[in-house]
């Protein structure tokens, strides 16, 4: 996979090593940790966000990529910067009104910088995808200014056709800082942990078959269950001065059933359960016959970056290990009382995405004892802050 022209000068392609091409159906969003907070991502959308094309198509504009690669050697070959500049703004009348662009296993991204932003204000256009690892710093992400335009851009090829992609334009002030902003001329947008990305669709990429509410198949029961679990008086660890909202899915039957259940705790719960409409999944492949009937229990963080990462910038309402000791002591405890799931760890698993994908993991590994299964989509995994 390579992106083409990453430097003004001749038509060089750089091969970037990629990750999390498939669609995984939930990521980052590209909020990454420096500067800002881990929300607004991830990692790869979590439904198909009602797209249905992720750009500019082969059947909408059959000629674009190398009407694209006609104005980058006509600008190139214009002496003149009013001459440079008019070919940009008239390319962008015909074939600027949807990006990015999708053409066999090729895509184009584009920022016009027509509010003059750049390179005043900012410095450097990026984009921030899955394509990079949502780098936004350095050569891996930062998008060639066309010649002195106003004119930003980025070109993939060798992606898989039945990709989707999430991704964000990142500006960078020059005064520091970032700012990360949606694709304006991107109407496609994807759920995401902490905010909605834009999105790329490749021609064959297919939606999901299990996300969508199936009248015809039975539904589990979803709500809110926060003042059962921290309400409890019999700890043995002592109250629960740790409260989260705990949302629960029940499965078809649970009522009745004696269980007892396997169960999938579900780090930013909230984010999974009205975005990635996770009971709708559960509903779907429970009625197919693909998983056995089981309890999600779907938690709120309450300071994210430090319950999940350690990341305190000096000050912690919230850690790694109280977070830790309050799903373990409080959450599956009560569930294990209340709610018929199983004790047996190989039936009990823990998940999430980014940062939340990190607390999954330290959470198996620190208590094998408890959770024999865990799910990292698309996990920040190098070392915390603190924690």
């Amino acid at each position: 996979m390579t992106d083409r022209w990453m430097s003004d000068s001749g038509t060089t392609d750089v091969a970037l090593t990629v990750s999390g091409m498939t669609d995984v159906g939930m990521t980052d969003g590209g909020m990454t940790d420096s500067g800002m907070t881990d929300g607004g991502m991830t990692d790869g959308g979590m439904t198909d966000g009602g797209m249905t094309d992720g750009g500019m198509t082969d059947s909408a504009m059959p000629d674009v990529g190398s009407a694209f690669a006609r104005l980058h050697d006509e600008v190139d070959a214009a002496s003149e910067a009013l001459a440079r500049q008019a070919l940009v703004d008239a390319f962008m009348a015909s074939h600027g009104q949807a990006t990015p662009y999708v053409f066999g296993d090729e895509a184009v991204f584009l920022y016009w910088d027509q509010a003059g932003e750049l390179p005043g204000t900012y410095t450097e256009v990026h984009e921030a995808s899955e394509l990079n690892d949502w780098s936004h710093e350095g050569a891996a992400s930062r998008m060639t200014r066309l010649a002195d335009t106003d004119l930003y851009y980025s070109w993939w090829s060798g992606l898989p056709l039945d990709a989707r992609v999430d991704y964000k334009l990142v500006l960078h002030q020059s005064a520091g800082g970032y700012l990360w902003i949606q694709d304006p001329r991107n109407p496609h947008l994807a759920p995401g942990i902490g905010g909605d990305n834009s999105e790329l669709r490749m021609p064959d990429y297919q939606p999901s078959p299990w996300i969508a509410f199936r009248a015809e198949v039975e539904h589990g029961w979803v709500g809110d269950l926060s003042d059962d679990v921290n309400g409890f008086g019999g700890y043995p660890t002592g109250p629960c001065d740790d409260p989260h909202q705990v949302f629960v899915y029940f499965p078809p039957g649970h009522a009745e059933g004696t269980g007892p259940y396997g169960a999938l705790l579900v780090n930013d719960g909230e984010e999974y359960k009205d975005k990635a409409l996770m009971a709708n999944v559960a509903d779907n492949l429970i009625a197919e016959g693909l998983i056995e009937p089981v309890v999600l229990i779907f938690i709120r963080p309450n300071e994210r970056n430090s319950e999940y990462f350690g990341d305190c910038a000096g000050s912690c309402p919230g850690s790694i290990s109280t977070y830790l000791s309050y799903l373990s002591d409080k959450v599956l405890y009560f569930a294990r009382q209340h709610w018929k799931v199983a004790s047996d760890p190989a039936r009990v698993g823990i998940m999430g995405a980014s940062y939340g994908g990190h607390i999954s993991l330290r959470a198996a590994f620190q208590r094998p004892d408890l959770y024999g299964l865990v799910a990292a989509q698309s996990a920040r995994v190098d070392a915390p802050y603190s924690g």
